[in-house]
């Protein structure tokens, strides 16, 4: 049994995705894309997630093997090479 205790950042995970499912509650998709301020914050939120999610202990992620854990660790990656649909390189040059 692992020492580290997963409830944090696996309250960290939760907190941050209500947070961002409240932020875009009731948006369209085009609505969405015109607004680059939300857009940010959206990001931000979800890279937050991915970095608790990669905090969760091996023993954790086999309790909730439902998660896709790998798939929620990568948006970290992804979010800082993908900002909007335009953007082709992690500089923002499109």
């Amino acid at each position: 049994m692992s020492r580290r205790d997963d409830s944090v950042p696996m309250r960290h995970m939760l907190d941050h995705a209500r947070e961002a499912v409240a932020m875009i509650k009731g948006r369209t998709r085009s609505g969405l894309a015109a607004e680059r301020l939300l857009q940010l914050a959206i990001t931000r939120l979800v890279q937050i997630i991915g970095e608790a999610a990669s905090r969760v202990t091996t023993q954790g992620r086999a309790r909730y093997a439902e998660i896709p854990w790998r798939e929620v660790i990568d948006t970290v990656i992804e979010s800082f090479t993908v900002t909007t649909p335009s953007t082709t390189t992690s500089s923002g040059a499109s």
